[in-house]
């Protein structure tokens, strides 16, 4: 009798689903789903049912609800059916409930448990099995919080007197159906003894209408998410699996970082110390000296060293120790204590496999996998963005004073504040500069500090130059390890596909070539975002300084970094020469920084033109002359003909994984000992209303930029590229074709677009840097919505290209997967709602295909 009504009232629902068009609407409440349970009935045995007497008057057999139930205080409480004695349908009802029933009924709800069907010899084993895939994939667990707390679905809220009155007693009664990581979190329980308080938090119910597709229930256990789908064809049955999992390198990497940075800082600041005693000593100082500013760069670097120094031994080893935390929810991006991990750092892999509608099983096709990173951009929120300022944008300033500088002077700057009085004398030198404008959209920032620094005596600029070094080292500290572990988190998993895959001549590529790794940005040029850009972009670019090597995991149990004996020789220019330096060549002589060879940064000054955005590198000494360097008098300063310089060394740095033993040992033995080097790029577009903003005010020239120099840097990697594949004989004339069609297209977008919402940029190069074996990130401001946007677009597009998807269809199944895919679920573990941020407004100025479906949006928490 009860397997009967279970399936018959999950039957009603989906045939009155389908009778229903206005049930389908994506915007149902709880009031209109009430009516369609009402209206929704059979006849059996001769007379009539309706779901809701199905449930409560059969299948619950005829039971009151406590007075402090949930239910019965809701408008559904009272409202619920109940047959008299003398109704001739007492007869069917069961003589007592079964408490599993609660995850077995399915009205059509997208909070409703996975529908399945159901036989009178083993109802008790599916519904077991039914209620441990339901609340697997909705229980959730923070029980290093204080108090422990615990999420739990709204049915299991409604009929908690089915379990227990108690959250102890409740959570003890479903422990044997959560997963085994889960069981041993909450093993205490067991002792009944126990009183730990434990505080029971309520997800909302979604009653909007969902098709019961044929897929798994959604898992989500600890630190991932799974679900699966099955997308049927004229041809084809394509089974899909989305897996999302936290990264194991969101503490350590930063850690490893700060560990190798912090000597470094301290050696900079005694190099501000050793500054001050030189100015103390001379007993001079010029009119108007703010005493004091010296002494406050000293206190900003001492302080960010102790933080650094604290914070490193906190997350070597971390354990989810603070708040309860295994990862960074976007709700604690500006947190001090995470100020240095990445935000949402998420690993996502997409397995596709793909079989014939004739075929059997036999005859499935091969198992494909795509893979991946997602985090929010690497910006230092702790220290705010003031005027839409991040590091790029610095940068940018400091290049302008740092050239003025030079063309009016060559000592270093101790030397001005002692000798001040000589250089006073020789008054100001109106020097137009020929700098060209780049990097940052906002040219009223170097405009203002050119003009400032042609009247300002030179002690003013030495104090600006100083300010402004300490900030962006302190700045690219914060951004630095964030962009760390999304790359070691991408490149890892990079590896564990190829060498799974046993496509070894790939690592080949990787060590000829260098692993390139494309970053997706969809961060505005507006406001805090334009800053946060500035940020991501300069971080992205220093990550060219570093190289990976996997170590055995017996061998090496946490992410080290260490300085390479590896150098560029850079030349610093101490005087002007006589005619102006190329973009180029003047912004290595600033930023001390170097990509690889002399020879190759050579070849990538010849190409990269005016939109070159590399960082100044932390590991580098101050990017001055030294204190004792030769005093140059005013003559000498300014005259043409006068160029001396000073070479600096700049160190790259090695991070050494730690990779699973079985992994490691499959790995070809040529390439297990292999130091591979970084090939970082960055596409970026702006898709939400503040971009619409930025279009309207002109404020877009950094990401036009940024893309364009990312062009031609991925032009040079695909030639190599081609070289090497044809090479090693894995490049198909159609791939070829593919790649050289995908870059020329991407290249005239590029060069094409201006001030809009080019939605082509993106995809453009997602698909061509798969297409060479790149690993994959896209970041927005937290990585949770306009990323799952973009990522599940991605997911759509790659089924439609490689597993036979008709093209039209991929609108509909993008919509799915951001409806009941794993990004939705990442939404819920950051702000503990299943909403994407998106109100009706910012859904409308999304372009139409990163547009959140209706129902799937709403949420107010960024």
């Amino acid at each position: 009798k009860m397997a009967f009504f279970v399936n018959v009232y999950n039957l009603m629902g989906l045939h009155g689903c389908v009778l229903s068009r206005s049930r389908m609407k994506p915007t149902s409440s709880m009031t209109s789903n009430i009516s369609f349970l009402r209206k929704t009935s059979y006849r059996i045995a001769g007379h009539t049912f309706n779901m809701l007497e199905v449930d409560h008057a059969v299948l619950r057999a005829n039971l009151s609800l406590p007075e402090d139930s949930i239910l019965a205080n809701s408008v559904l409480g009272q409202i619920l059916p109940k047959f008299s004695k003398t109704d001739p349908r007492f007869k069917f009802r069961l003589e007592k409930p079964n408490p599993l029933l609660s995850f077995a009924l399915n009205p059509g709800t997208k909070s409703s448990p996975p529908l399945r069907l159901y036989s009178a010899e083993r109802i008790d084993q599916e519904l077991a099995s039914n209620a441990r895939i339901f609340l697997q994939s909705t229980v959730r667990l923070y029980v290093r919080s204080h108090p422990k707390k615990v999420v739990i679905p709204k049915i299991l809220d409604w009929f908690r007197h089915d379990f227990g009155r108690t959250p102890q007693l409740l959570l003890r009664r479903i422990l044997c159906h959560l997963p085994p990581d889960m069981q041993a979190e909450l093993a205490f329980l067991q002792d009944r003894d126990c009183t730990d308080p434990i505080e029971l938090k309520v997800q909302e119910y979604d009653w909007s209408y969902c098709y019961p597709f044929q897929m798994e229930a959604k898992i989500a256990s600890g630190d991932h998410t799974v679900q699966t789908y099955k997308f049927e064809t004229e041809n084809d049955i394509i089974l899909v699996r989305e897996t999302l999992t936290e990264s194991s390198f969101a503490f350590g990497v930063p850690s490893a970082y700060l560990k190798m940075i912090v000597d470094i800082r301290k050696r900079e600041l005694a190099s501000l110390i050793q500054r001050i005693t030189a100015i103390q000593e001379a007993k001079v100082a010029p009119r108007g000296f703010e005493r004091g500013w010296i002494q406050r760069l000293l206190r900003q670097l001492h302080t960010h060293i102790q933080q650094v120094e604290t914070l490193m031994v906190r997350f070597h080893n971390y354990q989810g120790d603070y708040e309860g935390l295994t990862f960074k929810p976007s709700t604690f991006k500006a947190d001090e204590t995470l100020r240095f991990i990445p935000t949402n750092l998420h690993v996502q892999d997409m397995t596709v496999q793909s079989s014939e509608r004739s075929s059997d099983l036999s005859s499935v096709q091969k198992v494909s996998k795509y893979g991946i990173v997602t985090f929010g951009a690497p910006a230092a929120h702790v220290l705010r963005f003031h005027h839409g300022v991040g590091l790029a944008q610095l940068y940018s300033k400091y290049e302008s004073l740092y050239e003025l500088w030079h063309r009016r002077f060559a000592g270093s700057r101790t030397e001005v504040l002692i000798n001040h009085e000589k250089l006073e004398k020789e008054g100001p030198q109106e020097v137009p500069s020929p700098f060209p404008t780049r990097l940052s959209s906002r040219r009223e920032l170097k405009r203002s500090a050119r003009k400032a620094a042609q009247v300002q005596p030179l002690w003013m600029i030495a104090r600006d130059l100083d300010t402004l070094l300490v900030e962006t080292r302190i700045r690219l500290d914060h951004c630095l390890p964030q962009a760390l572990a999304a790359l070691v988190s991408c490149v890892y998993q990079l590896f564990e596909q190829v060498i799974s895959e046993k496509r070894f001549y790939i690592l080949g590529l990787y060590c000829k070539l260098g692993i390139l790794v494309h970053f997706e940005s969809l961060l505005s040029t507006y406001g805090a975002e334009n800053g946060m850009l500035g940020d991501m972009s300069t971080s992205i670019e220093t990550l060219r300084l570093f190289h990976i090597q996997f170590v055995p995991s017996s061998q090496l149990a946490h992410v080290r970094m260490e300085m390479m004996e590896k150098a560029d020789e850079v030349e610093v220019l101490l005087s002007a020469p006589s005619k102006p330096l190329s973009s180029s060549q003047l912004f290595s002589s600033l930023s001390s920084s170097s990509l690889s060879s002399q020879s190759s940064s050579s070849q990538e000054a010849d190409s990269s033109g005016d939109h070159s955005l590399l960082a100044a590198f932390p590991f580098a000494p101050e990017i001055v002359p030294p204190v004792d360097a030769a005093f140059l008098n005013a003559e000498q300063a300014s005259s043409a003909s006068t160029v001396t310089s000073t070479i600096y060394k700049q160190h790259h740095a090695l991070i050494q994984c730690p990779m699973d033993d079985a992994l490691y040992a499959q790995m070809a033995r040529e390439y297990a000992d292999e130091v591979y080097s970084v090939y970082p790029l960055l596409f970026t577009q702006g898709i939400n209303e503040q971009q619409s903003i930025a279009m309207r005010m002109g404020e877009t020239k950094i990401q036009e930029d940024i893309n364009k120099a990312s062009v031609i840097r991925l032009k040079s990697y695909v030639w190599d590229f081609v070289e090497y594949a044809k090479e090693h004989d894995f490049l198909s004339q159609e791939r070829f074709e593919k790649i050289h069609l995908d870059l020329t297209e991407l290249g005239h977008i590029v060069l094409r677009s201006k001030r809009e919402k080019n939605t082509q940029i993106l995809p453009r190069a997602a698909d061509l840097t798969r297409h060479l074996e790149a690993g994959r990130l896209t970041s927005c401001k937290s990585a949770k919505d306009r990323t799952s946007m973009s990522v599940t677009w991605e997911q759509g597009r790659i089924l439609s290209q490689h597993h036979a998807l008709p093209e039209d269809r991929v609108a509909k199944v993008t919509d799915q997967m951001r409806t009941t895919g794993v990004r939705r679920e990442n939404a819920f573990k950051n702000i503990g709602k299943h909403r994407f941020a998106f109100n009706s407004l910012q859904r409308h100025l999304l372009p139409g295909v990163y547009r959140v479906p209706k129902g799937a949006g709403g949420a107010s928490t960024s």
